[in-house]
């Protein structure tokens, strides 16, 4: 039988609608943004093939052309969550998108307990440490790059690319990323030093500064939810679960 133009609208309305990824995440992101600093954050990240938990600052919204600039924190679930993965991506001239990785191979689980993640973002350097060791710093044209603010972010998602991060281990979830506590400090060119701004216990969920996320991304197997963010004993937690399990809204 021969459909009209109405049914096919129909059919594409009930599909955008009903259609969902296999597994939902969690996702906060700021509601300002800044221009280089200091964050520092205790964290205990995800285990469990498939399964990323992350903290980053991004702008990829900006009005000047071809603007993309982003700063990882990507702890790898795979193989015990003994990877850090360490990321700069940045827009070229002609828009194509670049990306310099370092991946460092712990000799234990970040998993198993928390640590102190820092992040130092200045006009000359970037530089990335974990429980006050450095374990990279990137200059050049990367860095030269990210000259305008961006918003910071934390999710825990599922990339759909295996060979990167293993297999989904669904027998693993639901899975949780804590947040302990996160502080950011501003940067003075002049004086080369770092000024203490603010410190989040998450206590509470502060919606001046956060909001949660609702949305998802290609290559990402999960859709971001609400109810998969919620503040637990002091602690902020994102979730990753199965679509068809319902998470208790904390």
């Amino acid at each position: 039988m021969k459909k009209n133009l109405s049914t096919y609208i129909l059919i594409f309305v009930f599909t955008s609608l009903y259609a969902q990824k296999p597994f939902k995440g969690g996702e906060i992101y700021s509601n300002e943004k800044v221009l280089y600093g200091k964050f520092e954050m205790r964290m205990k990240m995800i285990k469990g093939g498939g399964m990323l938990s992350t903290f980053y600052t991004i702008e990829h919204k900006s009005k000047i052309k071809n603007h993309w600039s982003e700063i990882d924190i990507e702890v790898l679930g795979k193989e015990n969550a003994q990877i850090l993965s360490t990321n700069m991506f940045i827009n070229d001239k002609n828009g194509e998108l670049l990306h310099t990785v370092l991946e460092v191979n712990l000799d234990y689980s970040l998993a198993d307990d928390f640590h102190t993640y820092t992040l130092e973002w200045t006009p000359e350097y970037v530089a990335w440490f974990i429980d006050g060791k450095e374990i990279r710093r990137k200059t050049g044209d990367f860095v030269n790059h990210m000259n305008i603010p961006q918003e910071y972010r934390f999710n825990a998602w599922i990339s759909s690319t295996p060979a990167w991060v293993g297999t989904i281990d669904t027998s693993a979830m639901p899975a949780y990323q804590y947040v302990d506590w996160v502080a950011y400090s501003s940067y003075n060119d002049s004086t080369k030093d770092f000024t203490k701004q603010w410190r989040d216990e998450f206590n509470s969920f502060d919606k001046k500064r956060w909001k949660k996320g609702d949305w998802t991304f290609d290559g990402n197997e999960v859709d971001f939810v609400e109810e998969n963010v919620f503040i637990e004993n002091g602690k902020l937690v994102l979730a990753i679960t199965e679509s068809k399990e319902e998470k208790e809204t904390k």
